[in-house]
């Protein structure tokens, strides 16, 4: 730009003074971009997976297993959950989406996803638990505390609340904290390095599983019998959803 002596200020730079390489419609997906006046391509199935996986990743069957077998080794572990909405739409089928992503090599995403899921689980586990200190609504306490909501708060406060009443154990908040920090560290950071983000990214997702299957009490019973922390039941019953036999 020049100023009115016609001089050009130097700390301004534009585009005919330097040469560097672009990237043409980097936010595009080429196969589904329609041109004007032209009739539109068929689009086949290869090439939209294809567009679905990340840049670095090649769309075969034999890749995509692998990944699946590398972060699916412990979700036996949750092999049956309630058909409850909040259940499945804020804690299980986010974390079929980190599975997704994994595969398709979004490890950004996964860990995201986890995040999400963590913090659901967190308020899910509080708001179920129905406590009382002194006689008074947790919910009270929280506000005098935080002038807020505890759905409000930020997730290390809601994990340093609910451990020091006792209702999260040390292994539990270890899990927790595996993945904050991990998000905290992928999310927030510019500087951080991309070098680890997949081992990273299945380390937040087998504590994300982890902090699931404790937050639910899932494990099965006698024969053909789901156990379920007494807080969920409790919670299934609200719904009416769960029967006292």
């Amino acid at each position: 730009m020049e100023d009115n002596s016609g001089k050009r200020n130097p700390d301004e730079l534009v585009s005919k003074d330097n040469v560097f390489e672009g990237l043409l419609g980097p936010l595009a997906f080429p196969e589904f971009e329609t041109i004007p006046g032209q009739k539109p391509k068929k689009i086949t199935l290869e090439e939209v997976i294809k567009n679905l996986c990340a840049e670095n990743v090649i769309p075969e069957i034999s890749n995509f297993k692998k990944s699946y077998e590398h972060i699916t080794e412990n979700i036996h572990k949750l092999s049956i959950v309630p058909a409850e909405f909040r259940i499945l739409n804020k804690l299980v089928y986010p974390l079929k989406s980190a599975i997704r992503s994994y595969v398709t090599g979004n490890y950004l995403s996964t860990i995201a996803l986890c995040g999400m899921v963590a913090e659901m689980a967190i308020i899910f586990h509080y708001e179920t638990l129905k406590i009382k200190i002194n006689e008074k609504e947790a919910d009270y306490v929280v506000k005098k505390l935080y002038s807020r909501k505890f759905e409000k708060l930020g997730q290390e406060q809601r994990i340093k609340f609910l451990e020091a009443l006792g209702f999260l154990g040390l292994e539990l908040v270890e899990k927790f904290d595996i993945v904050r920090d991990c998000r905290r560290e992928y999310l927030h950071f510019l500087s951080k390095d991309l070098s680890n983000v997949a081992p990273d990214a299945k380390k937040a997702f087998d504590a994300t599983l982890d902090i699931v299957i404790r937050i639910l009490g899932v494990r099965i019973g006698d024969p053909g019998k789901l156990v379920l922390n007494q807080n969920v039941i409790d919670y299934l019953r609200s719904k009416g959803l769960a029967q006292t036999e």
